[in-house]
């Protein structure tokens, strides 16, 4: 066996450890050879990753296939579909199955949340379609979302509703909580319209409601005044 002086492992040490597991594993593996001072055949090498290839084309689809069929399926049978992935030789997998599992473990939660009568049914399907797209995805539709509401006269009804989630339904909850408190300190923009005691609220401007009463007797006076004259 092979001795390596400590220079030699902190070396191979502090190469590794700049390197993401997730996306750069094949360069891993290449610095783990050479330090051991293995020469890969380039053709076996290439056969691997074609294989790996074909892997992750194949686990990207049955996992597309069960966000597809996620609220149409039993729990149990969406989790023997997840558990014939094979995800082993795929790390960045592991968080979109890891996902997909916790949505499995709270399908009859989401399907009771659906049909109870305090659920706000915008949120409730908004919340569902989250939990099931990739990271980048979910983002999107998380920020396009806060905007729609922010000026809604919803969203008075959507932060209780968010209340309603946090007590009766933890388990969801949990899984967009950090997104779900934004929407709980959002508050409604102003509306530029006439309020009921005469403000505007566009630029501040109220109407005392004295002026109101004043201008109404000086035209009622003038409409007099016309018609004696005719």
């Amino acid at each position: 066996m092979t001795e390596y002086t400590a220079s030699q492992k902190r070396k191979h040490l502090a190469k590794v450890l700049r390197l993401n597991p997730v996306h750069q594993s094949a360069r891993i593996i290449q610095l783990r050879n050479q330090l051991l001072g293995k020469t890969p055949d380039p053709a076996s090498n290439a056969v691997g990753q074609q294989k790996i290839a074909g892997l992750r084309k194949r686990a990207q689809n049955q996992i597309e296939q069960i966000r597809f069929q996620m609220w149409q399926q039993h729990p149990r049978q969406l989790a023997e579909m997840l558990q014939a992935i094979d995800i082993r030789q795929l790390p960045e997998l592991k968080s979109a199955a890891s996902r997909l599992r916790l949505v499995i473990q709270n399908h009859r939660s989401f399907t009771e949340l659906s049909r109870h009568p305090d659920q706000h049914i915008n949120l409730t399907n908004t919340l569902k379609r989250i939990v099931m797209l990739p990271p980048r995805d979910s983002g999107a539709l998380k920020e396009s979302y806060l905007r729609q509401i922010t000026g809604s006269r919803e969203l008075p009804k959507i932060k209780r509703a968010v209340d309603f989630l946090e007590t009766e339904f933890p388990g969801i909850y949990s899984m967009e909580s950090d997104w779900l408190q934004t929407i709980r300190s959002l508050k409604g923009r102003k509306k530029r319209a006439a309020a009921a005691d005469g403000s505007y609220d566009g630029f501040g401007f109220e109407i005392p409601g004295w002026l109101i009463w004043i201008v109404f007797v000086i035209l009622f006076r003038v409409v007099s005044a016309i018609l004696r004259n005719q």
